[in-house]
Formats: structure tokens, C-alpha cells, sequence
């Protein structure tokens, strides 16, 4: 929930890739890019979160904002081959060309955070992880009414299988 009284909001979100793992059996689903325009069309957010870990720790975020959404997207669904574990030395080549690519911008802050949390330590295999969030926001006011009216519930439950619906899963046990 947003923290400014004046604009208080809620906001429904869905992190796909978060893991290696996640992400190569996301991108191989080779799910179009029009299931994501869809959603942004009918009021959600598309934001791609590019970030590198090791075992079960998120390790290090990379801008994206400057990247175009689709091309973020589409990069990864033809480049399964990167969605990989990497060591130290090759995972520098590979960030390098994630940046010469447009697939991240890495600054002076990422340059220090590598440095502490990957060159500066004993782990030897990073893995790169091409995530994206979708996000729904509702205004405070229309959660108010809808909870008023006994609607939110169903309200919620129909947001949350509209963004897990990109899947084309079975989504009955919802």
C-alpha cells in the first residue's frame, strides 16, 4: 500500500524469471509479447527487473528504464542460451554485452556493488536472471468502495488471474 495519505493506493504484483530457473522455463514458453500488451492495454505495468544472484539470494538490480519494453522481452526470448549460471570472469564479458546490447545500463554504483558482492568473495557461480514485473494499481478510493460493496474480493481474484493468465495455465485451483 502507497504511504502518502493523500494518494493512498494497492498495488497487485507479479515478478515472472525472478529465478534462473524461472526465467529460462518462462522465456522458452515463447509466450508473444502481445499477452503483455494486452494487460498493459486494460491498465497494468510492464517493468523489466534484470537482476544477477547466487543460490537464494538476489544479489544485484540493473536499470532497465531506458530500455525498450518489448525488445527487453523479445532479447530474452531469443537468447535462452544466456539465461545461465556463469563464474566471475565470464560474467563480467556477459554484463558487458548486456550493456553494449541496451539490455541494461550499469553504473557507477553497479560497477561497486559487483565488486563488493561478487569479486570481493567466495562466490564462484552467478546466475543471470531476466525477470520483469507486472503490476496492477487501484486507487485507495475504488478499494474502499469495492470492499463497501463485498466486490473487492472478486475484484482481486479477477486481477490476479488476468496476470497469471499470459501462462495459459489451468488456473481453476484460484
Amino acid at each position: 500500500i502507497g504511504k502518502e495519505k493523500t494518494d493512498i493506493t494497492l498495488t497487485v504484483s507479479m515478478y515472472y524469471g525472478d529465478t534462473m530457473g524461472q526465467a529460462k522455463e518462462y522465456y522458452k514458453s515463447q509466450i508473444p509479447y502481445l499477452s503483455i500488451e494486452r494487460l498493459v492495454d486494460n491498465g497494468w505495468n510492464y517493468n523489466p527487473n534484470f537482476h544477477i544472484s547466487h543460490i537464494q539470494k538476489h544479489l544485484i538490480w540493473y536499470s532497465t528504464k531506458q530500455i525498450n519494453e518489448q525488445k527487453y522481452y523479445d532479447y530474452w526470448c531469443s537468447n535462452l542460451n544466456k539465461i545461465k549460471q556463469y563464474n566471475k570472469k565470464d560474467l563480467v564479458n556477459v554484463l558487458n554485452k548486456l550493456k553494449e546490447d541496451g539490455m541494461i545500463v550499469v553504473g557507477q554504483k553497479e560497477k561497486e556493488e559487483f565488486d563488493k558482492k561478487i569479486m570481493q568473495t567466495n562466490r564462484n557461480n552467478i546466475n543471470v536472471c531476466p525477470a520483469f514485473c507486472l503490476s496492477y494499481t487501484y486507487d485507495f478510493k475504488k478499494v474502499t468502495k469495492l470492499d463497501s460493496e463485498n466486490k473487492f474480493g472478486d475484484e482481486l481474484k479477477l486481477r490476479i488471474l488476468e496476470g497469471l493468465g499470459i501462462l495459459n495455465k489451468d488456473l481453476s485451483f484460484i
